[in-house]
């Protein structure tokens, strides 16, 4: 059931897109694909966002294709009700197990850089309240979150390029495939599983603002989020080089901009990009756990209104918090990107986009045929 008053613009789906797809590759897969691709690993994630890029292409052509339709209604129309809420429930699994591998990089990003050992599960139960809370208050408040945040958020990763680009090491990031294509083979197949990026992109269709060029805003939101993964994964090989696997969850960058800017004590870019990339990560966090709500609230087949959103609201922070004390987050991690990778990323990042055009299709024709009996019905 689209919600009319949840509808947002191609503006703010560009910077949500941003969101979306640069916390992961810039705070948590450098130093890891770094480790497994050697200094290719910028041309690994490169690859990975064009397949990303591409499925979310997919995804928000169902706009074009049949508009003001969710992703379960399509899914209601072409296979019925009850399919659509099993598939709800599946599709909620995967997105409360992506939320907790971005809240663990998250995480394990404010250790290193705000405070020291502190256990995750104190942290994780206030923090799903919070997120759950935000994600409940509707996509239009993410969605503006994202417009506010994105041109300061944007403006200080364009002054931290420009202080690294000037002191570019470029024999570090040379020759490209020098090793030959082994190791970024080996890096392509080992983090599969962060073809995902763009899978929220499912809970939006159906909340488009009806007649705006969605196309427009995806297309400048990806080339901007493709730009910035590229050139700060680049900068990142130039300056550590084979060290470049020794580093931790995005502070590297965040602290070779200071050393770039000449300032230790004058200017702190350092404390600035953190602030950016922590404000990226809490409302990448409430994108998924906003995908979480709208399946739960189809799963369990809830009314509209107030009490249905408490209910699913606190459904969605009862199975984050207990989530955690099932999986601890380095055994979760282990599992996510071991062997079942291959199980969550072939259905969900490469079949899931690729079908959601055919349903759009079957449904609109569906209901054009139902429409042309009523009709003749009528006659």
């Amino acid at each position: 059931m689209q919600n009319t008053k949840e509808q947002i613009s191609s503006h703010q789906l560009g910077y949500m897109i941003i969101f979306m797809a640069v916390i992961v590759h810039i705070i948590a897969l450098p130093a890891q694909m770094a480790e497994a691709a050697g200094r290719d690993a910028w041309i690994v994630i490169a690859a990975y966002f064009l397949i990303n890029a591409a499925a979310a292409a997919l995804i928000l052509w169902v706009h074009r294709i049949y508009p003001g339709k969710t992703l379960f209604e399509l899914v209601e129309a072409c296979a019925g009700k009850i399919f659509s809420r099993v598939f709800a429930g599946v599709l909620g699994a995967y997105f409360l197990t992506r939320f907790y591998i971005n809240f663990f990089g998250v995480e394990k990003f404010m250790i290193y850089n705000l405070y020291g050992n502190v256990s995750w599960r104190v942290f994780i139960v206030p923090a799903a309240i919070a997120l759950v809370f935000i994600a409940g208050t509707g996509l239009k408040s993410l969605a503006r979150a994202s417009e506010l945040l994105g041109l300061a958020v944007l403006a200080l990763i364009v002054l931290a390029v420009l202080f690294l680009c000037y002191k570019i090491k470029i024999y570090n990031f040379l020759p490209v495939f020098g090793d030959g294509l082994r190791p970024a083979a080996a890096g392509f197949a080992e983090y599969i599983s962060v073809w995902g990026d763009f899978l929220p992109l499912l809970m939006f269709i159906g909340h488009f603002k009806k007649g705006d060029k969605i196309a427009r805003g995806a297309v400048w939101g990806l080339t901007v989020a493709g730009l910035i993964l590229v050139i700060m994964n680049i900068l990142f090989i130039c300056f550590y080089g084979n060290l470049a696997k020794y580093q931790y969850h995005g502070q590297a960058l965040r602290d070779l901009a200071q050393f770039a800017a000449g300032s230790n004590s004058l200017a702190r870019l350092d404390f600035l990009l953190l602030l950016a990339w922590l404000g990226m990560g809490f409302v990448n966090l409430g994108i998924f756990a906003f995908c979480i709500l709208q399946c739960i609230h189809t799963a369990l087949n809830l009314h509209g209104g107030a009490k249905g959103k408490t209910v699913s609201a606190v459904i969605c922070a009862v199975l984050i918090i207990a989530y955690s004390t099932v999986f601890g987050m380095l055994e979760a991690q282990q599992y996510y990107y071991g062997p079942a990778k291959y199980v969550l990323s072939i259905p969900f990042c490469v079949l899931l986009p690729a079908s959601v055009p055919v349903l759009a299709l079957v449904a609109k024709r569906k209901d054009n045929a139902h429409c042309s009996n009523a009709a003749m019905k009528v006659k």
